[in-house]
């Protein structure tokens, strides 16, 4: 599933989201495939899709650090599903379950914080996150994002 997924990023495209979907759809789905295919699907924008995907990996696993993350940041898409506070939970137990080493959940953690407006701890958790992610070798484009959030807490973005 992880190569499907690496294949969908990668301009394998159609080919790969269809192998990634039939790995994750019917009986004896792939946790992993239903996870990637949950996450493809919130990239794609359609969170209430992605949502079902991430249930299901969550019933599966209810303490998995980046089933939690992938679910909180559902909650923070703009629309009739979003949630903040529930997303703060949500994120709050995946750092839980992650002893605070899985920068993932500590991005979604920081992004719910700052769109409840809780600014400082915000900052906090994303220099948490940037400092795991670094330790841990999250990869350029993580540690991009993760700067571009800090920049915008810290108020240093440019307009």
């Amino acid at each position: 599933p992880a190569s499907v997924r690496l294949a969908c990023e990668k301009g394998g495209g159609d080919r790969g989201r269809v192998e990634l979907m039939r790995l994750a759809t019917g009986e004896g789905a792939l946790f992993e495939a239903v996870v990637n295919f949950g996450e493809l699907l919130l990239d794609e924008d359609k969170v209430a899709l992605a949502r079902q995907y991430l249930r299901r990996a969550h019933t599966a696993s209810p303490e998995h650090p980046k089933v939690l993350a992938l679910l909180a940041e559902s909650y923070l898409r703009e629309g009739a599903l979003y949630q903040p506070d529930f997303a703060i939970q949500l994120a709050s137990a995946a750092c839980q379950h992650s002893a605070w080493l899985n920068p993932r959940a500590l991005h979604s953690l920081a992004k719910a914080y700052h769109h409840v407006g809780d600014r400082a701890s915000a900052l906090m958790i994303a220099h948490k996150a940037k400092t795991v992610g670094v330790r841990v070798g999250a990869g350029d484009r993580d540690v991009r994002i993760l700067d571009a959030l800090l920049d915008d807490l810290s108020g240093t973005s440019p307009s």
